[in-house]
């Protein structure tokens, strides 16, 4: 009676190789049809890309959490639009212009705190600032780009 198995020195390199990578490759077209539907099947929300993702990414950045940082632009990206696939960079900007408000009152406190309002009015106004400048932008190109 045969073994189930082969005795090692029957064995070559070559066949332990080539019989692994058959293995391992053999749910690599499963894995790519799987992530196709998945990628067809996706739903535009641009309120969570451009709005919710970034938040999370200020907050991400100003508690020192910057390995979240990969997976949120990962998120940014399936959230935002399959018709114009570059609007993510959006929310990445709009990412940078929160932390940088962040840090522009967090620096501004701890230098100056006997000057908190002072400090709280640059912060007011530089957020008003970018918000108006988004609402324009929003205004302006609305109703091309269908926001």
């Amino acid at each position: 009676m045969r073994s189930a198995t082969r005795p090692l020195h029957d064995l070559s390199v070559g066949t332990i190789v080539a019989s692994v990578g058959s293995v391992a490759l053999r749910p690599l077209p499963v894995l790519t049809a799987t992530a196709r539907r998945a990628l067809a099947r996706r739903k535009d929300r641009p309120w969570l890309a451009l709005v919710l993702v970034p938040l999370t990414i200020v907050l991400a950045t100003v508690t020192l959490h910057l390995v979240l940082l990969v997976p949120l632009v990962a998120l940014m990206w399936w959230f935002g639009s399959s018709e114009t696939p570059w609007v993510w960079i959006l929310g990445i900007l709009e990412s940078a212009w929160g932390v940088q408000w962040a840090l522009i009152g967090i620096v501004g406190l701890s230098s100056y705190p006997q000057h908190r309002a002072l400090v709280a009015a640059v912060v007011i106004v530089y957020g008003l600032l970018v918000a108006g400048v988004g609402a324009t932008n929003r205004l302006r190109y609305g109703r091309r780009f269908g926001m």
